[in-house]
């Protein structure tokens, strides 16, 4: 696929909303500004406001946007997860990259309730999109490994390029006073684990009694997680904040002794690469991309109550092991940048 690679379009049909889909906004923007800080023309499309659901005016962009894409010059179309599926398949077209997030199929294992049709017609969409692609782009090795898994890929088309921090917007904090504190950020939602972190709660409670935790995130779980903290007992120690601007999450970061990143599938963990560099001790799970991504710069503890509360207690209890933590986590984000992102997205074109 080699080509001038100076001028790409991005497809985009899911609102670029920090509020609304923090992931995909934050790393999909991180990576424009990247690149156009580089001298790459960069172009977006994104849907028109229409009425009716989400799935519905994602199928309706991707149904047109070949015709807008006619009208422009452009050395390359980048389609984000499932987006640009119908434009793969013609036969005639600029070379199609399809860029994921996450692995939506990988992600279906874990989902429920109402959603879970929806997520499976995305699957279906992104497996077009990345059998059609010239080049599959996923943040993780692992993340590019359960695409070809579950896709069907030839591990010569995929590339690895992790997502990034603009680290001047993520700067190292002070170390916190008052209440020890632990923070998870996350959408709510199954695979992300958090119904593990509350159930672990009353055993950190029970060591560090006057530890209180806050969830940052919103999502279908949340009356069912709120539940569950009253029925342990945990009410008065368990807040809910929804979702909070970047600049609150900062904020909220400034009261947190350790973060802690329960998911039970991710394909990277930008919310985690966030706290870690903002100084922070991090519990991680061992599952999916987690390891890759936070290396040595995190506990990692199996995704289970008993295991997660001694990787918390540890860390509130310890002082010492708590600050060569948050220490070696700056460093660890310090190598996740989105220029160097940009860069490597830049070869994997260019090479491919």
């Amino acid at each position: 696929m080699r080509h001038n690679n100076s001028r790409y379009a991005f497809l985009v049909s899911s609102p670029l909303d920090l509020r609304r889909g923090y992931g995909t906004a934050a790393a999909v923007l991180g990576l424009l500004g990247a690149l156009h800080r580089k001298g790459k023309r960069v172009g977006l499309l994104e849907p028109s406001p229409l009425p009716g659901s989400d799935l519905f005016r994602s199928w309706w962009f991707n149904r047109h946007v070949s015709t807008e894409l006619a009208r422009l010059d452009v050395d390359c179309v980048v389609g984000v997860d499932f987006d640009g599926y119908r434009y793969a398949r013609r036969a005639t077209r600029k070379p199609f990259v399809s860029l994921l997030h996450g692995v939506k199929a990988d992600e279906l294992l874990w989902e429920t309730g109402s959603s879970k049709s929806r997520l499976a017609r995305q699957a279906r969409w992104e497996r077009v999109a990345a059998r059609h692609a010239d080049l599959v782009v996923a943040p993780s090795a692992y993340a590019c490994r359960r695409a070809c898994e579950t896709y069907g890929l030839s591990p010569d088309r995929t590339r690895v390029v992790p997502n990034g921090l603009d680290l001047d917007h993520w700067p190292a904090m002070p170390q916190p006073a008052g209440a020890p504190t632990v923070t998870a950020a996350a959408r709510l939602v199954r695979r992300k684990g958090l119904d593990v972190l509350i159930r672990a709660w009353p055993e950190v409670r029970r060591v560090v009694a006057d530890a209180r935790l806050q969830i940052v995130g919103d999502g279908p779980e949340r009356d069912a997680l709120t539940a569950l903290a009253a029925d342990l007992g945990q009410s008065a120690s368990v807040h809910f904040h929804g979702v909070m601007s970047q600049s609150d999450f900062r904020r909220c970061l400034t009261d947190t002794h350790v973060f802690c990143f329960p998911s039970r599938q991710e394909a990277f963990g930008l919310a985690m690469l966030e706290a870690m560099a903002s100084e922070r001790a991090v519990v991680a799970s061992s599952e999916a991309a987690l390891p890759e991504v936070a290396g040595d710069a995190a506990l990692f503890s199996d995704p289970s109550p008993e295991s997660i509360a001694d990787g918390l207690v540890r860390l509130l209890t310890d002082t010492a092991l708590r600050l060569s933590m948050a220490q070696r986590a700056r460093r660890r984000a310090e190598s996740f940048t989105w220029d160097h992102a940009a860069a490597l997205f830049g070869e994997a074109l260019s090479d491919a």
